[in-house]
């Protein structure tokens, strides 16, 4: 587990690095265990933005 905050994280073992292939990212957030009631019904957001390089073309 680690915090939501981060930059620049690598996401490795990618599938979609091959041709026709898609990756899925699952993001779960929790509250920790000492929360009490009084977060029930409030509310908060999450921005996720994404950097892509596009590698260098290869001969098939």
């Amino acid at each position: 587990m680690r915090p939501i905050i981060g930059a620049d994280l690598v996401l490795s073992n990618l599938a979609s690095i091959s041709t026709t292939r898609a990756d899925n990212l699952r993001v779960t957030a929790t509250l920790p265990t000492t929360a009490n009631n009084d977060f029930q019904g409030l509310a908060g957001c999450v921005n996720f933005a994404f950097t892509a390089t596009q590698r260098a073309t290869t001969n098939r």
